[in-house]
């Protein structure tokens, strides 16, 4: 999920230019590292919350079987710590059932308790750092396909490449020009809260465009 043409370096040199019209001598590499990080995380964040799923990561996720049921745990994923899950394929199930069913922890334990045996897919449920999984019927995998959005971990080495994919990197420097602005107690320019409101609203009339279009598709 980052960025292939811009590095941090890039990035700092760019946002030294832009605020150059509030005080210079204020505005320090670690000071826009900081900001940029944040930035980053943010977006990250509205990409997750809009289900812009060409962000997210996709992996292997190792789950422990026992019978109708199963626990993977997230702590191993260090690199890229799990926000938030964007969806869990079982590849080994018939068509149909591959996708497997997130529900609430007490629709979860109330599937346990009942013991239903016929489901019909696999359901799931997050706990903190833990999927629990049942299957009814079905048999779960030991190895499923993981799709989530990871925590953007923060680059302070200037040849590393931003945690953000290209299309998204302009409406991090704007917000993160904005940032600048507001700890420095310094008016931004109108026409810079404008341009990242249109951003993140295309963002959204993106992400419906295409909610859209996969319901017309699937009718």
């Amino acid at each position: 999920m980052t960025s292939k043409d811009w590095t941090l370096n890039d990035a700092l040199g760019y946002l030294r230019v832009l605020t150059s019209q509030i005080d210079t001598t204020k505005v320090r590499s670690n000071f826009v590292i900081d900001a940029l990080h944040a930035s980053i995380s943010e977006v990250a964040q509205f990409l997750s919350v809009t289900k812009i799923f060409d962000y997210g990561i996709k992996t292997t996720l190792s789950v422990s079987v026992s019978g109708k049921y199963g626990t993977a745990v997230l702590t191993g994923f260090t690199t890229n710590p799990v926000n938030k899950i964007i969806k869990i394929v079982d590849t080994a199930q018939a068509d149909g059932k591959k996708l497997c069913v997130e529900v609430t922890q007490e629709q979860f334990d109330n599937l346990k308790n009942i013991k239903q045996e016929t489901t019909g897919a696999i359901f799931w449920a997050r706990n903190g750092e833990d999927i629990n999984f049942y299957s009814g019927d079905l048999t779960i995998s030991a190895s499923l396909s993981f799709w989530y959005v990871g925590y953007p971990k923060k680059i302070t080495t200037t040849t590393d490449y931003l945690e953000m994919k290209d299309p998204f990197v302009s409406l991090v420097l704007a917000k993160t020009k904005l940032k600048i602005y507001e700890i420095l107690k310094s008016q931004p320019p109108d026409s810079l809260n404008v341009g990242i409101n249109v951003q993140m609203a295309n963002l959204r009339n993106t992400t419906l465009q295409e909610n859209q279009a996969s319901k017309v598709g699937g009718k």
